[in-house]
């Protein structure tokens, strides 16, 4: 059950490192702006989208920086949104094989999702 349980954090967490990162590099372009971004359940097709910002306000210890956009820190519901769909999918995923992953704006497969899969 141990076992069970780290994997599942350890999953969320690389994937959230490949948010943090994708918001590391945007903020150092220059763009301050707020990149939708979906996760997506490989196995039943679910998907959610959140800013990554928000995804990524959570991870960051110690504070956020001065300059964070104050849009972009999520409330108490969102967070627990973003809690709730990883932890539902991240077991689907476990029992019948695959991974969560992250799409953003721009990405073809992006605009393929089955509007009706949508969990807020």
């Amino acid at each position: 059950m141990q076992d069970q349980e780290n994997t599942k954090k350890l999953l969320l967490i690389a994937g959230l490192v490949v948010v943090a990162v994708v918001a590391f590099l945007t903020r150092n372009s220059g763009d301050k702006g707020t990149k939708p971004v979906r996760m997506v359940c490989p196995v039943c097709g679910a998907w959610s989208e959140k800013d990554h910002l928000k995804l990524l306000a959570p991870l960051i210890e110690g504070g956020l920086p001065e300059d964070w956009p104050e849009e972009s820190i999520p409330t108490k519901q969102e967070n627990l949104s973003t809690h709730t769909f990883m932890e539902k999918h991240l077991t689907c995923c476990r029992e019948n094989g695959g991974a969560i992953y992250f799409l953003y704006h721009g990405n073809p497969e992006y605009y393929l999702l089955n509007p009706d899969k949508e969990e807020k």
